[in-house]
């Protein structure tokens, strides 16, 4: 092990840790998260000159990584899941109340994000399909759904509170005294 990353190491990786779990609140995911940093900078040493850089560049890692953890954990998974396997819900009360409140509040979105979103997730159409049926540019249509799912997600959460079970899959929603003017429920 080279000697310059392992006193790195010594001396960055406790408080990294600390940065890291604040965010995350996992002990585990804390710990993979350092360890993908320190891995990262294990393979860019040679890259990276003073020990000024060192630090600023892992901070910039680990907060780049607590990012994409956040990407991919729980709220992607639930619309993408929800809107993508609707013929095998329809036996679940709460997937098919969840179904249709998500259904409810695509129609409520702008007619771009409308339409990329109901190409993508009901009609399983790939990037590159949509971006030739729309005549738009591939990375227009990457943000155009991420945007949309995020509409979306926003107007869920301001319209519904989630009871989630010990693995952090929702179970459960209801209403909070509806703030959105968009809510089914309103």
């Amino acid at each position: 092990m080279n000697h310059k990353f392992k006193k790195v190491f010594d001396e960055l990786s406790s408080v990294l840790y600390k940065y890291i779990y604040y965010r995350v609140k996992d002990k585990f995911v804390a710990q993979d998260i350092l360890q993908e940093v320190f891995i990262r900078l294990y393979k860019n040493q040679d890259n990276i000159i003073t020990n000024e850089k060192i630090k600023s560049w892992l901070y910039k890692v680990a907060t780049n990584s607590i990012i994409d953890y956040y990407r991919k954990k729980n709220i992607n998974e639930i619309i993408s899941d929800s809107i993508e396997n609707m013929e095998d819900i329809q036996d679940n009360s709460f997937h098919i109340e969840f179904s249709n409140c998500i259904n409810h509040f695509i129609t409520t979105l702008s007619s771009v994000y409308k339409e990329v979103l109901t190409l993508h997730e009901y009609q399983e159409l790939s990037v590159k399909e949509i971006s030739q049926k729309l005549s738009m540019p591939i990375p227009t249509v990457k943000s155009k759904i991420q945007r949309g799912r995020q509409k979306l997600r926003e107007a869920l959460f301001l319209c519904c509170e989630f009871e989630y079970d010990h693995q952090g899959i929702p179970i459960e929603f209801k209403p909070k005294c509806c703030k959105s003017p968009k809510c089914l429920k309103a």
